[in-house]
C-alpha cells in the first residue's frame, strides 16, 4: 500500500531546510574543551572532536524505558551500565530516568512518570524534590527526561523534555534560569522542541541535547547560542503532541492536542487554526481523543489523566456533564485513563479503551456497564467491526480480533511480500480497512495493512509514504488514523507534532 503526501498541519518549516547531521541526539557527555567524547543519536553513538564527527562502538549507558536508568558519577558523566554500581536503595516504585550520584549519602533523581526531579539519600528517604506528582500546570514539569547536580552552586539543572524548556532550580524550588518557553516547541528565538540533556560548564555556558530539533546547541547565560552541532528543521510548532483527529459535520476538523490540555479545530483545508478549547472552568488533562454523536448534538473527550468522560454541546463546546465511573450492577469502576472512544450508530453506546484499567469496557450513555474486555495490557484503541471489536493490544504488541460468538483471534506478526515474518511492537491504533485493517505499529514507526489468508496466516504490506523534499520524510510515534468519506486519510504524526493529510496511491493496493 501506497500513500501520497498532500499537506500537513502542526509545523511551520524553517525555509532555509536541510538536513542535520545528527538524526535525535539525545545524551552526550562533554569536556572543559567543549568536545563531545559521546553523543547518543538515535541508535547510534559518535564522538565529536574538533570538526569531526566519527561513530562510536556502542557503550551500553542503560535504557530508561526499559528500566535501566542512565547512571551518571560526581562529575555528570555517564558510567557503563552495570546494576552493581548502584549503591542507594528506595522501597516506593520510583522508576528514575537518569540516576546522578552526588556522593555515598546522595542521588539525583528524575522521575519522568511522575513528573518530577528528587534528591535522596542512601537509604532512599527524599531530602528535596521539585515537580508535582502527575499534576498539570504553570511551573510545574512535563516528562522531564534528564536532571543534574551542580556542585559549584548548589542548584539543579532539569530538562523538562515535553514542556520543551531547560530549567536550573535552587533548592527552595526557586527557579533561577530558563532556557525555553513551556508548551511552545520550536527553534526561533529561544525555543527547543523535546531536550533530554543538559550541561554547565565551567565558564556557565550551558549545553543542550535539543532532541527533535536534531541539534546540540550552546547558550550563554545571557541566553545566546554560540554554537550548534547540527540543523534545526522547524522553526515553530502550532501543535503540541496530538493525538487524535476526526472531521466534523461542518468540514472543519477537531484535534486532541493533548500535551497543551485542549482541543484545536481547524478549518476544512487543514490551513488555519479556528478555536483552541481547554475547558477552562474543569481544565482537561491530557486529552486522548474525541468522539462526536451528531444524533445528540454533543462530543465525547476522553480526558485522560483525569480519568473522564467529558460531553460537550455541539456546536458551543459547552460543557453539558462528564462521567468519571461506570456502573455495574451495585458497584461503580473507575474510568482508568480513557485513550480511545467509538460511538455503536445503532445503540448509541460507548466503547471506551481503559488504559490504567486493562480492558475495554461498553457502557451506556448514562454509564452502565454492558460489557467488557479483559486480559489486556495497556490498550489504546477499540473499534467496533463487523461481529466483534478490534483492540490494539499495546503492550502485548499485538491486535486482537473479539467476535460476538465469544472467539478471539489474536495478530502479532504478519508475512511481508517476501516471504518474511514481521511483529508489531507497541501497536497504538486499529481499524478495518477494506478487506483487512491498518495498523499503526507505533514502536516500529510504521503503518501496516494486514489481511487474512484462508489457512489463517496474515499477510501484511508496510504502508509507504511518499512524502515530498522540504518536509520531515519519516513518521515519530504515530498515533491515528482517520479514514474521510472520499477514501483519503488523515495521520496523527504525534511525537512530530503534525497532522498529515494522504491520498491513497492509484497503485495502492
Amino acid at each position: 500500500m501506497r500513500l501520497v503526501y498532500d499537506y500537513e498541519y502542526g509545523t511551520v518549516y524553517d525555509e532555509n531546510f536541510k538536513n542535520s547531521i545528527l538524526t535525535e541526539p539525545t545524551y552526550f557527555d562533554i569536556d572543559a574543551h567543549g568536545n563531545f567524547p559521546l553523543i547518543v543519536d538515535g541508535n547510534k553513538q559518535f564522538r565529536f572532536f574538533g570538526k569531526l564527527l566519527e561513530r562510536e562502538d556502542w557503550v551500553d549507558i542503560g535504557n530508561p524505558m526499559a528500566g535501566r536508568p542512565l547512571i551518571m558519577d560526581r562529575e555528570g558523566n555517564f558510567i557503563a551500565y552495570s546494576t552493581e554500581r548502584i549503591r542507594f536503595s528506595w522501597e516506593q516504585e520510583l522508576d528514575p530516568e537518569t540516576i546522578h550520584i552526588l556522593d555515598e549519602d546522595r542521588a539525583l533523581l528524575t522521575l519522568r512518570k511522575k513528573q518530577k526531579v528528587i534528591l535522596i539519600d542512601a537509604s532512599g528517604k527524599i531530602i528535596w524534590s521539585f515537580g508535582k506528582d502527575r499534576k498539570p500546570g504553570s511551573g510545574q514539569l512535563n516528562v522531564p527526561m534528564y536532571s543534574c547536580y551542580l556542585l559549584q552552586s548548589n542548584t539543579v539543572l532539569i530538562a523538562d523534555s515535553i514542556n520543551s524548556r531547560v530549567l536550573e532550580v535552587d533548592l527552595n524550588g526557586k527557579i533561577l534560569w530558563q532556557y525555553g518557553e513551556a508548551g511552545t516547541l520550536g527553534s526561533e528565538g529561544q525555543l527547543l522542541w523535546k531536550p533530554t540533556c543538559a550541561k554547565r560548564l565551567p565558564n556557565g555556558d550551558t549545553v543542550i541535547a535539543d532532541s527533535k530539533n536534531r541539534r546540540i546547541i550552546r547558550v550563554t547565560r545571557e541566553k545566546t547560542v554560540v554554537s550548534s552541532l547540527g540543523e534545526a528543521t522547524i522553526k515553530r510548532l502550532i501543535l503540541t503532541y496530538p493525538r487524535s483527529v476526526e472531521e466534523l459535520a461542518d468540514g472543519t476538523f477537531l484535534i486532541a492536542n493533548t500535551h497543551s490540555n485542549a482541543l484545536v479545530r481547524i478549518d476544512s483545508d487543514m490551513s488555519r487554526m479556528i478555536d483552541f478549547y481547554e475547558n477552562i472552568g474543569n481544565p482537561f488533562y491530557w486529552p486522548r481523543c474525541t468522539a462526536t454523536n451528531m444524533n445528540r448534538s454533543e462530543i465525547v473527550v476522553c480526558d485522560g489523566l483525569n480519568n473522564r468522560l467529558v460531553l460537550l454541546e455541539y456546536p458551543t463546546f459547552e460543557e453539558k456533564h462528564n462521567l468519571m465511573q461506570c456502573q455495574s450492577g451495585d458497584s461503580f469502576l473507575p474510568l482508568g485513563d480513557p485513550h480511545h472512544l467509538e460511538i455503536n450508530k445503532t445503540t448509541g453506546h460507548y466503547l471506551v479503551t481503559l488504559t490504567e484499567n486493562n480492558e475495554v469496557i461498553e457502557l451506556s450513555r448514562s454509564g452502565k456497564l454492558v460489557r467488557k474486555w479483559g486480559g489486556l495490557q495497556d490498550p489504546h484503541s477499540a473499534k467496533y467491526i463487523e461481529n466483534g471489536i478490534v483492540i490494539a493490544d499495546s503492550d502485548k504488541h499485538r491486535i486482537t480480533l473479539h467476535f460476538d460468538d465469544q472467539t478471539i483471534q489474536h495478530i502479532s506478526s504478519f508475512v511481508n511480500s517476501r516471504g518474511d515474518v514481521e511483529t508489531f511492537h507497541r501497536p497504538r491504533f486499529a481499524t478495518k480497512y477494506r478487506e483487512g485493517y491498518l495498523v499503526m505499529d507505533t514502536g516500529n514507526q510504521r503503518i501496516v495493512y494486514i489481511e487474512s489468508k484462508q489457512s489463517g496466516v496474515w499477510n501484511g504490506k508496510v504502508v509507504e509514504i511518499d512524502f515530498p523534499p522540504n518536509v520531515i520524510s519519516s513518521l515519530c510515534n504515530p498515533r491515528w488514523i482517520y479514514i474521510r468519506e472520499n477514501g483519503s486519510l488523515i495521520i496523527t504524526d504525534t511525537e512530530n507534532c503534525r497532522i498529515i493529510h494522504c491520498t491513497v496511491a492509484s497503485d495502492g493496493l
